[in-house]
């Protein structure tokens, strides 16, 4: 009797997912790195995946997301964040928006169903940044969108005690 496997992990529904039209550059997608190939998905998408609300920027929910990043500390997203990301935060003020800018973010998603304040909403109007505002908690914001297919602009940060 031939012999049989037993397998602990969770069946797939064997979804392939679609590449969509690429954002930042025009580079085939034979020419990409591993990482770059995960799915890219749009404003209109993630706003669906995290059951988010827009606040600002109706007219840019087609815009192309590649990977997010995620923190409540602004000295972090200064740190870490890159151009082209789109920013998960509970921080709701106007340097929020105006960091945004500087690092040339795609957009900014506000959780645990916090709401920018007036100013903010204004500043991010005239600098064309699109704000969602959703009810869910960073960690499940972040699963939530991992598990659909974005990544993290950063993986790991490096340890400085080990050069030392």
């Amino acid at each position: 009797m031939p012999e049989r496997r037993i397998s602990f992990r969770k069946k797939s529904k064997n979804r392939i997912p679609k590449r969509r039209k690429r954002c930042f550059d025009q580079t085939p997608i034979k020419n990409l790195s591993e990482r770059e190939k995960l799915e890219i998905m749009t404003l209109e998408e993630i706003k669906g995946i995290l059951d988010a609300e827009v606040l600002v920027g109706n007219e840019c929910m087609d815009i192309e997301v590649r990977d997010a990043f995620a923190a409540d500390l602004l000295s972090d997203v200064l740190a870490f964040a890159r151009e082209g990301t789109l920013l998960l935060t509970g921080i709701t003020n106007p340097q929020v928006i105006r960091t945004a800018e500087m690092l040339e973010l795609i957009g900014i998603v506000f959780v645990r169903g916090k709401r920018p304040d007036e100013d903010a909403v204004k500043l991010a109007q005239i600098k064309k940044v699109p704000l969602l505002s959703t009810r869910y908690i960073l960690f499940e914001t972040c699963g939530r969108l991992f598990k659909n297919g974005l990544t993290g602009c950063i993986k790991r940060v490096e340890d400085d005690r080990k050069k030392a």
